[in-house]
C-alpha cells in the first residue's frame, strides 16, 4: 500500500526564488492527512514559532485556507490555487505503509522534509530506533569526516569543507542533505542503510533521496550526487533494498561505506575537493 504526498512551501522572495518547506498533505485511498510549522497538538497556530515569516497573519490566514480544503480530499485543487509566495506541489509517494495512518505517513514525512531535524528525528518517531543503525552510519560518516578535518567547524580552516544540513533550493522543493561541498561543483551526498531491520524506511529513504538528486540536479548545473549506502550481500537478496539500490544507481554514485576501497577513495577525493 502507498501513500501519495504534497509539500506546501513559501518563498518570501520571489527574485531569488528560494522555496522553503512549511508544511506536508498525504493522502490514501479514503482520507487525507496535514500538518504545518507553528501548529500545537490542538492544531492551532503558535505565534511564536513563525519568527521566519515577515507576516504571519499571511501564513496563518494560508494554513487556515488549506485547512479548509483537506476535508473535500482533493490536493489538486491545492495545487492549482497556489499563489506567488505560498504553493503546494505534488512531491510523490511513499510506498509499503503497511497498516500507517494518513496521520503516522504524515508526522515522519514532516520530521524529513520540513523540520529541522531532517532525517534523524523522523527515525526516532518510529518504535525501534533506539536500535536502528541509521543513524549510526550518520554517526559513523561524522566521526570520519572530523579525523580527515573535512567536516566545517569554527578551528578548521580549509577553503572547501564539507557542511552539515545546508538548505538546498531544488526545482520544485527546498532540500536539506546530510552533507554538501562546494568547490565550483556542488557536491551533495545522503546517508542510506539498508541494514537496519525495517527495510521499508530504508526503500522509502533511498526514493526521497533519489528524488532529492534529481530535483536538485534540475535547478543547479554542476552537481554531483553521492549516495553513501551500507549494505551487505545478504540485505541485496531483499526486494526493498533492490529496488532502493536501483533508483539510487539512476540518480547519484555509490559509495559502499562497507567497502574500505570505496570508503578510502570517497575520503580521498573530498580531501582533493577540500584543497
Amino acid at each position: 500500500m502507498s501513500m501519495h504526498y504534497w509539500v506546501a512551501q513559501h518563498i518570501s522572495d520571489l527574485f531569488r526564488n528560494e522555496p522553503r518547506n512549511i508544511g506536508v498533505f498525504v493522502r490514501n485511498e479514503e482520507q487525507m492527512a496535514a500538518r504545518f510549522i507553528g501548529e500545537t497538538e490542538n492544531s492551532q497556530i503558535d505565534g511564536r514559532k513563525l519568527k521566519g515569516f515577515s507576516r504571519p497573519e499571511v501564513y496563518r490566514q494560508w494554513v487556515e485556507f488549506w485547512k479548509d480544503q483537506i476535508p473535500r480530499n482533493r490536493p489538486e485543487d491545492l495545487v492549482k490555487s497556489s499563489g506567488s509566495h505560498y504553493r503546494v506541489v505534488s512531491a510523490g509517494k511513499v510506498s509499503d505503509t503497511d497498516n500507517d495512518t494518513p496521520e503516522m505517513v504524515v508526522n515522519y514525512l514532516y520530521s524529513l522534509l520540513v523540520s529541522e531535524g531532517g532525517l534523524k528525528e523522523a527515525l526516532e518517531n518510529e518504535e525501534d530506533s533506539l536500535e536502528d543503525p541509521a543513524i549510526s552510519l550518520q554517526d559513523d560518516l561524522i566521526t570520519t569526516l572530523m579525523e580527515n578535518e573535512l567536516l566545517e567547524s569554527d578551528d578548521l580552516f580549509i577553503h572547501h569543507p564539507i557542511r552539515k544540513n545546508v538548505k538546498i533550493p531544488g526545482k520544485n522543493l527546498s532540500h536539506t542533505p546530510a552533507f554538501v561541498q562546494e568547490n565550483g561543483s556542488l557536491y551533495v551526498m545522503e546517508p542510506i542503510d539498508f541494514t537496519q531491520s525495517r527495510k521499508k524506511y530504508s526503500k522509502d529513504h533511498a526514493g526521497l533521496s533519489a528524488y532529492m538528486f534529481r530535483d536538485i540536479r534540475d535547478s543547479i548545473s554542476n552537481v554531483s550526487s553521492i549516495a553513501i549506502v551500507k549494505v551487505t550481500e545478504e540485505d541485496l537478496e531483499v526486494e526493498d533494498v533492490q529496488y532502493g539500490m536501483a533508483v539510487l544507481e539512476n540518480e547519484a554514485d555509490i559509495v559502499n561505506w562497507l567497502d574500505s576501497k570505496q570508503k578510502s577513495q570517497f575520503i580521498d577525493s573530498c580531501i582533493e575537493v577540500a584543497a
